[in-house]
């Protein structure tokens, strides 16, 4: 029991929470050079407009799953469901001025703008 306890706790360790100082950078670089990035053309992309605003949602689907338990309760358990992670630029004028993740993300050492 308490080998297939540390495995859970582990498997629900690898993933982190959102890790908005990774898209920081982003904050004031024109929205060309995000287009142009090749790790978010990988994604699958959503805009929408809010205010004004325009929000792009680069959803990095991961390749395992969260179980249920783990996500409502922060304690691994049950069958699962999928993990994903929003990388959210919100955009005015051409220009990134928020930079945001959201969802269960893994440190990518490749988010950074070009120079």
């Amino acid at each position: 029991m308490t080998k297939y306890l540390f495995i859970l706790l582990v498997a629900c360790g690898s993933v982190q929470k959102p890790d908005t100082l990774t898209l920081a950078p982003w904050v004031g670089v024109p929205v060309q050079k995000l287009e142009k990035h090749d790790y978010f053309k990988k994604l699958t992309l959503t805009i929408t407009e809010k205010s004004g605003v325009q929000i792009r949602d680069y959803n990095q689907r991961l390749n395992y799953t969260m179980p249920n338990s783990c996500e409502a309760a922060k304690t691994c358990g049950g069958m699962g469901s999928p993990v994903d992670c929003h990388n959210l630029f919100e955009i005015q004028n051409d220009i990134i001025v928020e930079a945001t993740r959201e969802g269960y993300c893994q440190r990518e050492s490749d988010l950074l703008p070009s120079p």
